[in-house]
């Protein structure tokens, strides 16, 4: 399945640095960001979130930050499917996962239901996983990275049904902390 167009989530700006907090977009909808890259329009999907979104405010400037996302995004193995530059929205979406994302189990990552005596679904299913982050100004020339992560899992063979997943908040904490990886690493140079 190819997902076309990435949408990331307009949001209330973050907290202070080092800060987490999980906001749920006003009306459970997302509002689109991102344009597509064929079809050059942006979309007004107004889709249900799946998830909430989690901000991090990050002692950088935003243009710092947004250069370090994509090299980010590929140090967790999460191949970029879109880009919005005028936004600085990034995302991964859709992406056909089965077992583990890099060298952690999906349900490290997300939920899926299952498990008990079962493996979770999450580690038997395919994942169709869908992260997205936008950088914007923060205060104090922090910036605020806004991330959602959701997806679908579902069970090998026809007629089997699609679950849901939520986010653990794993995903989003392992991003932030290859964030400040990624801008040390750039200070060095």
């Amino acid at each position: 399945m190819r997902w076309k167009s990435l949408i990331v989530s307009a949001l209330l700006a973050g907290c202070a640095s080092s800060s987490q907090s999980v906001v749920p977009q006003e009306g459970g909808k997302i509002a689109p960001l991102v344009r597509d890259s064929e079809l050059g329009s942006f979309f007004d999907l107004n889709v249900v979130a799946a998830g909430n979104i989690v901000t991090n405010a990050v002692d950088a400037p935003p243009a710092q930050v947004w250069q370090v996302l994509r090299p980010v995004f590929a140090s967790l193995k999460l191949p970029v499917t879109g880009v919005e530059e005028k936004m600085m929205a990034i995302g991964s979406m859709g992406v056909r996962v089965r077992g583990q994302l890099g060298d952690t189990r999906l349900s490290r990552l997300v939920d899926c239901g299952g498990g008990g005596v079962s493996a979770p679904n999450a580690d038997r299913y395919t994942v169709f996983l869908s992260v997205a982050s936008q950088a914007s100004a923060g205060s104090g020339g922090a910036t605020n990275v806004r991330t959602q992560v959701s997806g679908m899992a579902q069970a090998e063979g026809a007629g089997s049904t699609a679950v849901r997943c939520t986010s653990s908040g794993v995903l989003e904490r392992m991003l932030l902390a290859k964030i400040h990886e990624h801008l040390l690493a750039a200070q060095k140079c």
